[in-house]
């Protein structure tokens, strides 16, 4: 048996997919161990892959950066386990630009919209008095309505309402978004790695865009041919 530590040593960016403003890049990937390893990229990308779909790292032209450490995980180390002498670690690795498609993806939308009850407490301990005090309430609706307690209250319940409504109807919003603006896939790779080699080795991967890729059961990856020019360098670790 030996131990193999597969991680993400930088992602270089030489072009961006967004024309305006920076990407949002991360990776998924379905690496395993195996008596052989594959030969070409997994096309659709499996759903398996999504399990370990890493945290966003927003990356500019001419810039290097390494995906998001945080307590309890390091979201560049994509395998780190033992395998036997003749066995691999083989898989596909997806880089994506972050749009509106992985929100639409998440397991429970809802968990996007956790924060509402915060809100709430604070539209009606601390907006609404300021705005019926103010009398800032007057810019937008008529005096007698924005000068009385029943107007304020009124806008208040209206309000209310609409953040008590929005986590449920939030969610269709951010999927219609998802299917407009799905996120960009930037290229893939295919790994396999074999417990014999050096201690440490180091490769790199060119990116350059793609037509597109399909994601196993509905949903689609758009296509970036022409518009992208990444490396994402990797190290490979072999523990005795």
């Amino acid at each position: 048996m030996r131990r193999i530590k597969i991680e993400i040593a930088n992602i270089y960016c030489k072009d961006t997919e967004n024309f305006f403003s920076s990407d949002s890049v991360y990776l998924l990937q379905n690496l395993r161990v195996s008596d052989t390893g594959i030969t070409n990229l997994e096309d659709p990308v499996p759903r398996s892959a999504l399990v370990n779909i890493t945290e966003d790292v927003d990356i500019n032209d001419g810039q290097v950066r390494r995906l998001p450490v945080v307590p309890g995980r390091d979201y560049n180390v994509i395998f780190d386990g033992t395998i036997g002498e003749n066995q691999v670690v083989t898989g596909s690795v997806y880089v994506i630009n972050h749009d509106f498609g992985r929100l639409s993806r998440r397991t429970s939308l809802l968990q996007a919209f956790a924060w509402f009850p915060f809100a709430q407490l604070f539209l009606v301990f601390l907006v609404l008095p300021f705005l019926f005090y103010s009398g800032i309430l007057n810019l937008f609706v008529n005096p007698p309505l924005s000068g009385s307690f029943l107007g304020a209250f009124g806008i208040g319940i209206g309000l209310f309402l609409f953040t008590t409504l929005f986590p449920f109807v939030g969610p269709l919003i951010i999927k219609a978004l998802g299917r407009l603006d799905e996120d960009d896939y930037l290229g893939g790779f295919v790994l396999t790695v074999a417990a014999e080699g050096p201690d440490i080795e180091v490769i790199g991967f060119d990116l350059n865009g793609s037509d597109g890729i399909d994601l196993e059961g509905g949903g689609r990856y758009s296509g970036t041919s022409g518009t992208v020019d990444y490396t994402v360098n990797m190290n490979i670790v072999r523990f005795d």
